[in-house]
């Protein structure tokens, strides 16, 4: 084949690859248009980036304005409680791994006996999968920007009664105690062991739990309700990070994903474990809770969102059509929650 006839070629197949693109964004669009045009009286977000994992290859979208540099997939986001796959993916390696039992205590009595309803200890599965009991946040902190510490811990757990036959009760505090539970075994903050046992070895490259100066840049800034800019710098504090610490880009969570849909060797009985039905969820009909995740027994698909500091994030994978999708929002409007999951779903179609 001549020179030319081998640039035609070229050109023909760089002309087919970006028409697919521009199909794939227009679908995305149709299927966003609820979220993308708010009703009456909502807010309208200001920007909106998606990660999309379909036919074996990723796609990345942005409507609306981002304040921050680079590339939509290369903007970094805090997470907020898409954090909790993270931990609970952390749990299940080190059960995999023979370091306890999914079933075992996750405390000791004679240390928190007020964590021991009925003499018997609150276990690793209750604790990821929101049957521990739990309230959802601690009642001794000042206000959602300030820090937390060790005495302030011990004396919110000190003080709980838990019951005896709990049923599933989303919890902050449940996965604030477990990933640091988790770290403090190993000598470790949970920053540090998180990063050493999944974000790390999964190649989530900017995934963090504190942003460093260099990257300042691409930490988008979050809007509240009111539509009005938030500091870039309100990202939850060290000490609950295990619940919603995390800052990552749409292509660091497409990468998390991906992991679950094409597990390696290394992780395939994690992820087994992590993706497992284990609770009923009462106030979510045909959900049951995994470990870290809620998963639609109608549709086949677990998912998890997150909202704080300004955001509002959402990630699903369906495992049977191989396909997984990111949306990360600078601004923490709830109204069109429901309607940003359903659009979520029909894409994973």
């Amino acid at each position: 084949m001549s020179p030319i006839s081998l640039l035609v070629c070229w050109m023909a197949l760089q002309a087919g690859a970006e028409s697919s693109e521009r199909t794939r964004e227009q679908e995305v669009a149709r299927a966003l248009a609820p979220v993308l045009e708010p009703e009456e009286g909502e807010t309208r977000f200001p920007a909106l980036v998606i990660g999309l994992w379909k036919e074996g290859k990723r796609h990345f979208f942005r409507f609306g304005d981002l304040e921050s540099e680079g590339e939509p997939e290369t903007v970094l986001f805090p997470v907020a409680s898409l954090t909790k796959p993270v931990t609970a993916l952390l749990l299940a390696r080190s059960v995999v791994e023979g370091e306890r039992e999914l079933d075992g205590p996750a405390v000791l009595c004679e240390e928190m006996p007020s964590l021991c309803p009925r003499g018997r200890a609150i276990t690793w599965r209750q604790l990821a999968t929101h049957t521990a009991g739990f309230p959802m946040v601690v009642n001794n902190r000042d206000d959602a920007s300030s820090d937390y510490d060790e005495t302030r811990w011990q004396q919110f757990l000190d003080q709980l009664v838990l019951s005896a036959e709990p049923s599933f009760s989303y919890s902050t505090v449940g996965f604030t105690l477990l990933g640091r539970s988790l770290a403090e075994e190993h000598g470790k903050s949970y920053p540090e062991w998180a990063t050493h046992q999944v974000l790390g070895p999964l190649g989530m490259k900017d995934a963090c739990f504190e942003v460093g100066e260099e990257s300042l840049g691409r930490l988008e800034a979050g809007h509240g309700r009111d539509g009005k800019r938030l500091r870039s710098e309100t990202i939850t504090p060290r000490f609950f990070a295990p619940s919603g610490g995390l800052v990552a880009t749409a292509e660091d969570l497409l990468t998390f994903l991906e992991a679950h849909l094409r597990p390696t060797a290394e992780w395939q009985a994690a992820v087994d474990l992590v993706l497992q039905p284990y609770a009923e969820i009462p106030s979510f009909p045909m959900s049951v809770a995994g470990l870290g995740w809620q998963y639609l027994t109608v549709s086949g698909v677990h998912w998890h969102a997150g909202h704080g500091s300004g955001h509002h994030t959402f990630m699903a994978l369906h495992q049977e059509n191989n396909t997984a999708i990111v949306i990360l929002t600078n601004a923490a409007t709830v109204p069109w929650d429901t309607r940003l999951a359903t659009a979520c779903f029909g894409l994973l179609e």
